[in-house]
Formats: C-alpha cells, sequence, structure tokens
C-alpha cells in the first residue's frame, strides 16, 4: 500500500486550520494545543520524507511523484502531479520546521488564538504547495505515437 506522503503534507495543515478555526468561545485557548500537534506531524513527516523516503539511491530528476486526474472531458484531461526533488525537499523541511517553531513562540498570543494559529496553518498549506507543485494538461492522446 502506497502512502501518499506529500498530498498528506498538504492535507494535514488543512485539516488542521479547520479544527483550529472552529474552535471559538472558551475552547480558543486550546487552538494553540492543536496547531502545535498539527505542525508536529507535518515536521515528522517532512523529516521522514527528508532522511527516509527520499534517499532510494536512484538518481534522477523528481524522485517521488503523485498524479491525480483533476479534469477529464471533451478530449482534455488536467492532470495534478505532485513532485518532489532535493532542493525541494529541504524546502518542505524547512517550512514545516519555521511554522512549528512559529507555533511554539508564539504560545502567548491571546488575541483570538483561533484564528491566528488557523492562518498560520493555512499559510503552512500555501508554502506546501508552492515548493513542489505543479499542474499539467494533455490531451487524451498525450504520451502515444503518432
Amino acid at each position: 500500500m502506497d502512502i501518499p506522503i506529500l498530498s498528506l503534507l498538504v492535507i494535514i495543515p488543512l485539516i488542521g486550520a479547520l479544527v483550529t478555526l472552529f474552535m471559538g468561545g472558551q475552547r480558543a485557548d486550546k487552538a494553540k494545543i492543536v496547531a502545535a500537534v498539527f505542525s508536529a506531524v507535518v515536521l515528522v513527516i517532512s523529516l521522514y520524507l527528508l532522511f527516509v523516503g527520499y534517499n532510494d539511491g536512484n538518481a534522477g530528476y523528481a524522485k517521488l511523484t503523485e498524479n491525480y486526474v483533476w479534469f477529464a472531458a471533451a478530449g482534455l484531461q488536467m492532470n495534478i502531479i505532485f513532485a518532489i526533488d532535493g532542493l525541494s525537499i529541504l524546502m518542505v523541511f524547512l517550512t514545516a520546521l519555521l511554522v512549528f517553531l512559529v507555533v511554539i513562540f508564539s504560545w502567548h498570543e491571546s488575541d483570538r488564538p483561533n484564528y491566528y494559529h488557523a492562518l498560520l496553518l493555512a499559510m503552512e498549506v500555501g508554502l506546501m504547495e508552492s515548493t513542489w507543485h505543479r499542474t499539467s494538461s494533455c490531451s487524451t492522446s498525450c504520451g502515444k505515437s503518432p
């Protein structure tokens, strides 16, 4: 069973952002803990990618790839391709580390902490995706020889 680890790097902070966003009222102080847990999980996954998942011994441009069909209609197919290379994996790790440290060092944020931490995790989603997200489109004959 292949775990879509690159997709998890986007989905986990997105779920964390939604959970912390709706932690209003008296649960707002617990949003700090939830944000720390979600950012720590992303940090652990990025460490796994950096030290274990990426080091397979094969040379090549994109070591880890995930390809999903996003849209297919009228002879046109749009794919979303997640691909990570040596520089991208380092940027993913540094992003995860930085967000985790920001959550820890902003622990005393008392003015609507649920909104603050939800925006931090939403920012992590965008930063993670921008380092290695690619879209490609091709028709149904793409990849077939004439």
